[in-house]
């Protein structure tokens, strides 16, 4: 399998990839704010800078990497089931991986396997009322009786995985939700009420699903981060949403439609080349982490070197040569 991110080939190569460079290049603009006929030669310099400097390590393969179940306790004392995908490097971006309606963590095993080796540390759960997370002290909770109250407060679930992530090391600064379906419209809430979450990618979201609604949410959350949202175009109501949705965003939202009709997990899975898409855009916009196994070499990372840091370095750069 392809390697995805700054690199092709080996690190010795050092060729950068062009899809990461556009990515880089478009986010960098919106993050400095300024005329693109400003800014067009600076940002695709620092974006140089930042493939050959910053991004190294995503050219080493990763070692030590596992996987392994858990149980976490939400703040409403329920028990979640979730699975922990670790890269087996120092300070990695985390990702909160949360499946459609109906479903579980293992609809996200497939993507979550493939972030892993990219450097990613997932977790994936069975939010309430799904999966292994049936079964509760006070009897078997199922999804099928929620009212739209219910759904909200699956939120914590979101909230306990992000803490699972941080407890496990992944890096607080680079943080990110990737949510399917109704997945996708929890993901958007979750990010409007924690700023620790710097980006969103959201696979065939709804306007409402559920009752949980999105466009509100995204006019909030797309003021100061990105979000790249995912979906078939015979997805008649998940295209016209995600449609809508980007129009809502008033900053860095990227909409990538796929042909067909597969719906959440089940479009990264039938639709060739999206997990890649996926995983491209991520690196231009949080990263993979530190290089493998905290050990800094050339064109690595350290774990206290972090992409949210940059991003502020960056953006400050760009308004003060203006």
């Amino acid at each position: 399998m392809q390697r995805i991110g700054c690199y092709h080939d080996t690190p010795e190569k050092l060729s950068p990839d062009p899809q990461y460079l556009l990515i880089r290049l478009s986010y960098t603009l919106w993050l400095g704010r300024r005329r693109v006929a400003k800014s067009v030669l600076t940002a695709f310099g620092v974006a140089m800078v930042l493939c050959v400097c910053g991004c190294g390590g995503r050219g080493y393969p990763p070692h030590r990497a596992s996987s392994e179940d858990v149980a976490l306790t939400t703040s409403d004392g329920l028990t979640i089931a979730a699975t922990v995908y670790r890269a087996g490097r120092s300070a990695p971006a985390g990702l909160v991986l949360v499946h459609m309606l109906g479903t579980d963590r293992e609809s996200w095993a497939p993507f979550a396997s493939q972030a892993q080796q990219a450097g990613y540390m997932c977790i994936a759960l069975d939010l309430r009322g799904h999966g292994d997370s049936k079964r509760q002290e006070t009897g078997r909770l199922s999804y099928k009786k929620f009212t739209r109250e219910d759904w909200y407060a699956a939120l914590n679930d979101i909230a306990a995985a992000k803490h699972m992530l941080l407890s496990e090391g992944a890096d607080p600064d680079n943080l990110a939700v990737v949510g399917a379906s109704i997945g996708a419209n929890l993901a958007l809430n979750y990010a409007v009420a924690d700023g620790d979450i710097q980006a969103v990618v959201l696979v065939s979201a709804g306007l409402d699903y559920q009752g949980i609604a999105t466009e509100a949410a995204m006019q909030v959350y797309g003021r100061e981060r990105p979000a790249l949202l995912i979906v078939a175009r015979d997805d008649a109501y998940a295209a016209e949403s995600c449609r809508a949705l980007q129009a809502a965003s008033p900053g860095f939202c990227e909409l990538r439609e796929y042909p067909g009709a597969a719906h959440g997990t089940n479009l990264l899975d039938a639709s060739d080349g999206a997990v890649d898409q996926v995983l491209h855009w991520l690196d231009a916009v949080i990263g993979a982490g530190a290089g493998t196994g905290g050990q800094a070499t050339s064109g690595t990372r350290g774990p206290g070197d972090s992409r949210g840091r940059k991003r502020e370095a960056l953006a400050g750069g760009l308004r003060d040569s203006a």
